[in-house]
């Protein structure tokens, strides 16, 4: 997605998460959602880049998911 890839953070609460920041302000590419089988959020990516380096941010409630991608990049 990022044309330098992209960042991943991890919360407990997903809806929550994506609540409080629509509330200040941020947006979602919400083409980029995904769904676990019982129909509840799993991950989005915020709608821009950020960081300077061109890079999309995504929420997750998956925490194996962000551990894998931050060993992966060492």
């Amino acid at each position: 997605l990022g044309s330098k890839g992209h960042i991943a953070m991890q919360t407990d609460d997903l809806p929550a998460a994506v609540e409080e920041l629509r509330e200040k302000g941020f947006s979602f590419r919400m083409d980029t959602a995904a769904y676990t089988e019982e129909g509840r959020l799993k991950n989005i990516y915020l709608d821009g880049e950020f960081g300077g380096n061109h890079r999309d941010v995504e929420i997750t409630n998956h925490k194996q998911a962000v551990q894998f991608m931050v060993k992966a990049k060492r």
